[in-house]
């Protein structure tokens, strides 16, 4: 599988395609960074884990912490839908990762930041160090 992102960073929109497909389309496409990760975290994902933490409660801690440590190496889109999964979620630990996420560089990601802040109840202005 490929994932292609626009390279203009005005427009957040990324493709997933198999890598056969596009080269048989597109036979000058080649594939320029191979990136063995399988998870694209998208609102369809974000779900799965949100409806996984309510039915299992017990549950719930471990899979903010998947969550959380997807953060260091996601995309900004992902970003944006782990963020907004965590604030579905709650608890102590997607606090602290939704106020970090309150900074982060990308203002697309910043945005679902926000809004899982303003799910959880944060006060954008007091975020964690």
């Amino acid at each position: 599988m490929t994932v292609a992102v626009d390279e203009d960073p005005s427009n957040r929109v990324a493709y997933v395609m198999p890598t056969e497909l596009i080269s048989s389309l597109l036979p000058e496409f080649t594939v320029t960074r191979h990136d063995s990760r399988l998870l694209v975290f998208n609102a369809r994902r974000a779900r799965l884990f949100v409806v996984m933490a309510r039915q299992e409660p017990n549950d719930a801690d471990g899979i903010v912490v998947h969550l959380v440590s997807l953060l260091g190496s996601a995309a900004a889109v992902e970003r944006y839908w782990l963020y907004v999964a965590l604030g579905e979620i709650g608890g102590d630990r997607a606090e602290v990762a939704v106020s970090r996420g309150l900074r982060d560089q990308d203002p697309f990601a910043r945005r679902g930041a926000e809004a899982a802040a303003q799910q959880l109840g944060i006060n954008p202005t007091l975020t964690v160090e």
